[in-house]
């Protein structure tokens, strides 16, 4: 790993920084695979939104390994940025179902799970005028593990996918001017944060955020997000 890298990854290791007067406490979506799930397993195996679109995949898995390789490997200890928190700079965000609006549902055969997707008005509104999404973004998902028939594979509902049966987490991605300013530019989302909540809306404890950017950090041109296309197309 380059140096100058390295330098980056050892400001962000939990030992040293809490060696030179404490590292912040914290949180973490999208985030979306094995942290959604609750267990340790690998994010390419089906379960992730860019394993779903044939455009991205490619690039954006090869980008992602490295990335995940390079949070994994700092200098011989696994980073994590922002999970270190004082205070979490992402909140659960009560009442969405009424202020957010509903954009898009996939189904994961993978995990035998199902995802509704909802994002704030600020985030519709720029998706839908064709710009990035601005400070004040907000992107929820409600992940649910899927009703499963008598053998054992998941059913499907009249809109073509699996019908939702129990919540088992949510994931949000959001950003606010700052957010990113403590964040090395090897991972940096613009001032995009995640987080993984419990399905009784607590942060989920764990969760390694520097994982979540280093997934994320390749999608750039679209906001970082995986489902902008559906959001433009909001209803």
């Amino acid at each position: 790993m380059p140096r100058r890298k390295r330098r980056e990854c050892e400001r962000y290791d939990p030992q040293s920084r809490r060696a030179a007067g404490g590292l912040p406490r914290g949180a973490a979506e999208g985030v979306q695979g094995r942290h959604a799930q609750g267990a340790e397993r690998d994010e390419s195996d089906g379960d992730h939104e860019c394993d779903r679109d044939p455009a991205l995949s490619r690039r954006h898995r090869q980008r992602r390994r490295v990335l995940r390789l390079a949070v994994r490997r700092c200098d011989g200890r696994q980073v994590h940025v922002a999970a270190q928190r004082r205070e979490e700079p992402l909140t659960f965000p009560e009442g969405y179902k009424e202020s957010f609006t509903k954009y898009h549902t996939i189904s994961f055969p993978a995990t035998k799970q199902v995802r509704y997707y909802y994002a704030n008005k600020t985030a519709v509104t720029a998706a839908k005028a064709g710009k990035p999404l601005p400070d004040g973004s907000v992107l929820f998902a409600e992940v649910y593990a899927a009703k499963l028939g008598a053998d054992g594979k998941p059913a499907t509902g009249a809109d073509g996918n699996f019908v939702a049966e129990k919540i088992v987490a949510y994931t949000a991605m959001a950003r606010e001017a700052g957010w990113g300013n403590d964040i090395p530019e090897m991972l940096r989302n613009e001032n995009w944060n995640y987080a993984v909540f419990t399905a009784d809306k607590q942060h989920r404890p764990g969760v390694n955020h520097a994982e979540c950017l280093a997934c994320h950090k390749p999608l750039d041109n679209v906001s970082y997000t995986f489902t902008l296309k559906q959001l433009a197309g909001a209803k």
